[in-house]
């Protein structure tokens, strides 16, 4: 049966293959995809994991996000080069199509929950993913997101 049409999703695999089906995922969508993947494992598996963003430059956006997260500066916060999750006491980084190799990106950096959210409310991440899906992720993996806005101005 297509995922799509499954009534509930109740594993891992299945999260990753709903969410793969969704248009321009990784571009734009990639961290909200690792925040979807991170609530559903935690509210229907009880595993905790923690969303990883991985950077090609030093400095575009790795050192703003590092010094944001060091002075807890939530307004600070920006987009990176991907998105994915490490299932807490495990060290594979994975999204929703692969698993990350260790040399995957030259920067990496493990984000608290609580500035996830707000790097995906600025307008820094590709414009090709369309916001409007949040909703319809939210209720197929039966999450919550409201705190994702569904459009970001400049």
């Amino acid at each position: 049966m297509s995922i799509l049409k499954k009534s509930k999703i109740t594993e891992l695999d299945d999260v990753k293959e709903y969410l793969k089906s969704i248009p321009s995922l990784h571009y734009g969508g990639c961290g909200i995809a690792a925040l979807a993947i991170k609530r559903w494992l935690k509210k229907h598996k009880n595993i905790d994991s923690h969303i990883i963003y991985g950077f090609t430059n030093k400095h575009d956006y790795y050192r703003p996000n590092a010094i944001a997260i060091e002075k807890n500066d939530l307004n600070a916060v920006s987009s990176c080069s991907h998105a994915g999750v490490c299932i807490n006491g495990e060290t594979t980084i994975f999204d929703v199509k692969t698993v990350w190799s260790k040399d995957e990106f030259p920067y990496y950096l493990t984000m608290p929950e609580e500035f996830v959210v707000p790097s995906l409310n600025v307008n820094r991440w590709n414009s090709c993913f369309d916001r409007s899906h949040i909703k319809d992720i939210a209720n197929k993996l039966k999450i919550d997101l409201s705190d994702v806005k569904l459009r970001v101005d400049d």
